[in-house]
This record gives structure tokens, C-alpha cells and sequence, in this order.
């Protein structure tokens, strides 16, 4: 588990569901912008990845003349995406300085143990859990908690401001501008009311980020909540799953009852297309064994699943879980998808052509038959 060794491991796992908080351990950056400066405590210890992850562009200077490029009032402002520079391989070729997206690293892996709270740090994402890289927010109010700690598999919420938040807030209340769909409401300050344009001055910029504080320590007096609202939604989400794959499995039964019907009604009307039905049922019935095994895993999963929530275990046990129990999921899909086409063909194949032009089921006719058949032994 990834938890600070002096706990013990029921302690951890308490953390982690939610059940208790602790002071978490984390280095300590100073966040230096052309506004002032405020400080943000790293959870290393408990999202070590993400804090890996942003500190390798602290370290690499990658965030040097960032900008915070969105703020949206009394919910988030945002940096990490962009710097003022020139981009020497950019085409058409740039001859002054401006808004440019920094390099990047692969994406890290989603760590959404704490809630998105006010004064807390988090990482910037698309609509994939594990596609954070550079971008980075700071949450102004409690109930961003609500919507982040869910979406997109939760916010990995990494750090929270300790010093200078009011330098945020002063941040948050410029007046933002739009520029593109991407930048939408980048805050800038001093600008003339009559502009049309900007200079580098009137941007908010990072000036560095830099580690001042890298003792284990530095957090002991820090308790921040746990986030329980995607703990609930992964143990769900396993759950869906096994109703979802047994929902495949009754509608496969039923299909293999109609593919026989058809597989007797298509040797009604020649080998060739009984032999194309019985085909398309051994495809049926070999689907069906893999759906058959994928709902065991499904189960199997969930019931890992349940028992590690029994036992109050971290988050991040949860969501391994629910990653592997997902992918089952479309392995069933896939198997249901390729048991419909082989009904389809079964019933093509039982299909033939009428006098009219048009075509009728040939096991309309085999079943008039098997009637008169069951009338006769009757009299």
C-alpha cells in the first residue's frame, strides 16, 4: 500500500476508504508568479506517482514562465499547460513570444484518493482517469468535490495550498478574456479597457516552481478528506458489470434456441444451407462458453471487490479491480456482437425465396408441418 510506514496497514486502509484521516507526508514548492507567491504541501506518500509526475517538471524547469491560463470564479484556477515563449520548431515559423504548449510527459496514472476540496491541489485531464501530464488546479470551494471527485474516475488531488492563498484568490477575481476554445478564460490584469490585445505584461505568469521544504515531516500537521465518492462508484461500476455480462448470457441462451430452429429449418431447404447454419450455432456455442467464463470473472471480481471493501482497503486496490472487471466486460460484448451476426447468418440461411419474389422463412413451413404431423398422431 501506498501509505507512510509508520501506520499500520488497517490504519492505511482506513485512510484510504475514507474512514479516518491522518496527516499526510509531502514536500513543500513555492509557486513564485508576477503576483505573488503561495506554497503547496505534495501528498508524496499517498499519491506518489502524481507527485513523481509534477515534480519531474518542476525539476526540469518545464513549468518556468508557465501561465495560468484558466480561472473560472469560485471554482478553479489553472496552470501547467502553457508558457510565453518561442517555439523554434513551431510552423508557420514564430518571430515573438507567445502562448505555447509545454513538452510533456507520457500521462500518469490516476491517484484519486483525497477530495477536491477548497485550497487543494489537483491534476488537469481529459475525459480518460489516467490522462493527466503537465495541467494542474487549485479547487476554490468545497463543493467541487461533488462533480471532480467522480468525474472522469475522480481528480487526482496531489497537494493543497499552505501559504500565500490569498494570491490565488487575488487570481481568481481578474477579469478572464477569451482567446481560443482551448483558452477560453485566461485571467488578465491591467489591461486597457479599449484593448484589442496583450502583452506579456498583463498575463499572469509563473515565474518558477521550486522545492523548498523536501522533508518526510512537512505535512504531520495536514488532514485532508478522503475522497469516498469514487470508492462507492468503482464498487458499483463491478457490480454493473456482473449484471450487464449476465444480461448477455440469458440474451445468448435465447439466441442459441433460435439458431437450432433455424439450423433444422435451413436443412429443410438444401445441405449446403444447413451446413452454413449449423456453422453459424458452433460459433454460437463457443461464445457462449467464453461468455459463461467471462461472468465467473465478473463474479470472481466482485466478490475480491466486496471483501477488500470489507476490509477497508485503499482505493487504488478498488479501482485495479474495476479496471480489470471493465475489461471483461468487453470481452462479453465482443462475444455477444459475434453471437448476434452468427443468428443473423443461422436465420439467412433459413431463409429462402418465395414464388412472389420475396422470401419466408423456411421454418414457417417445417413448424406447419410438425403441427399437421402432431395432428395426425392425435386422431
Amino acid at each position: 500500500m501506498l501509505v507512510n510506514k509508520k501506520y499500520s496497514l488497517i490504519k492505511a486502509a482506513l485512510i484510504a476508504a475514507g474512514l479516518l484521516t491522518v496527516p499526510a507526508q509531502a514536500t513543500i514548492v513555492k509557486v513564485e508568479t508576477n503576483l505573488g507567491d503561495f506554497e503547496i504541501n505534495l501528498y508524496d506518500e499517498t499519491t506518489p506517482k502524481t507527485v513523481a509526475n509534477f515534480l519531474d517538471y518542476v525539476d526540469s524547469g518545464a513549468y518556468t514562465n508557465t501561465v495560468v491560463h484558466r480561472s473560472i470564479e469560485d471554482f478553479v484556477i489553472q496552470a501547467g499547460s502553457y508558457n510565453w515563449s518561442i517555439d523554434e520548431e513551431a510552423e508557420p515559423e514564430q518571430t515573438e513570444e507567445q502562448l505555447n504548449l509545454i513538452e510533456t510527459n507520457d500521462p500518469v496514472t490516476n491517484e484519486p484518493v483525497w477530495s477536491n476540496l477548497k485550497t487543494t491541489v489537483a491534476m488537469a485531464k481529459g475525459s480518460n482517469e489516467d490522462s493527466a501530464t503537465s495541467g494542474w488546479f487549485v479547487n476554490l470551494n468545497d463543493d467541487n468535490a461533488e462533480n471532480l471527485d467522480v468525474q472522469s474516475g475522480g481528480f487526482t488531488v496531489f497537494g493543497e495550498v499552505v501559504s500565500g492563498y490569498d494570491v490565488v484568490e487575488a487570481i481568481n477575481e481578474l477579469e478572464t478574456y477569451y482567446l481560443a476554445s482551448s483558452i477560453s478564460d485566461i485571467p488578465l490584469y491591467n489591461l486597457p479597457e479599449d484593448s484589442t490585445s496583450f502583452e506579456k505584461e498583463h498575463l499572469v505568469l509563473i515565474k518558477q516552481i521550486t522545492v523548498i521544504d523536501s522533508s518526510v515531516d512537512s505535512a504531520k500537521d495536514l488532514t485532508p478528506t478522503a475522497n469516498s465518492e469514487i470508492y462507492q462508484n468503482n464498487l458499483d461500476t463491478i457490480d454493473l458489470v456482473v449484471d450487464e455480462i449476465t444480461l448477455d448470457v440469458e440474451k445468448a441462451e435465447e439466441a442459441y434456441s433460435d439458431a437450432k430452429i433455424a439450423v433444422a429449418a435451413a436443412k429443410e431447404i438444401s445441405e449446403e444451407k444447413g451446413e452454413i447454419a449449423e456453422d453459424a450455432l458452433s460459433t454460437i456455442e463457443s461464445q457462449m462458453l467464453i461468455l459463461d467464463q467471462k461472468l465467473a470473472d465478473a463474479e470472481d471480481f466482485a466478490v475480491q471487490a466486496q471483501n477488500l471493501a470489507d476490509n477497508d482497503a485503499s482505493v487504488l486496490e478498488i479501482i485495479e479491480i474495476r479496471k480489470a472487471s471493465v475489461e471483461v466486460y468487453y470481452d462479453a460484448v465482443d462475444a455477444n456482437a459475434q453471437i448476434n451476426t452468427a443468428l443473423n447468418t443461422a436465420e439467412d440461411a433459413a431463409t429462402e425465396a418465395s414464388d412472389s419474389g420475396g422470401s419466408m422463412p423456411a421454418w414457417f413451413v417445417l413448424g406447419g408441418l410438425l403441427l399437421a404431423a402432431w395432428s395426425r398422431r392425435r386422431d
